[in-house]
């Protein structure tokens, strides 16, 4: 094994070395990666979301009000967690 130095100077094993323009391009894949599962899990929440919210209108009309409570309380908690993907993604995209 011989030492080679990276693009900051530092000593480094050969096995261990990585050009910055792989690296840099390595990352943008992943974030693409990362923004696109993002995206489509965002999406697929925000569909759910809106299948259980018919579902509450329809069981506040056959007089399951309870349940239909219980089915809005969760419908409201996932327009929460989709709230913060949401920032997560806008936050992914400046960076």
């Amino acid at each position: 094994m011989h030492l080679l130095h990276d693009e900051h100077g530092n000593l480094i094993a050969h096995g261990e070395h990585h050009h910055s323009g792989e690296t840099a391009l390595k990352k943008h894949e992943e974030k693409e990666k990362r923004t696109a599962l993002l995206t489509y899990m965002l999406q697929h929440n925000q569909h759910h979301a809106a299948e259980l919210e018919e579902m509450v209108f329809t069981m506040q009309k056959e007089n399951y009000k309870e349940a239909a409570d219980e089915i809005q309380k969760s419908v409201n908690e996932f327009r929460k967690g989709n709230e913060h993907l949401e920032i997560a993604l806008k936050k992914m995209m400046q960076e």
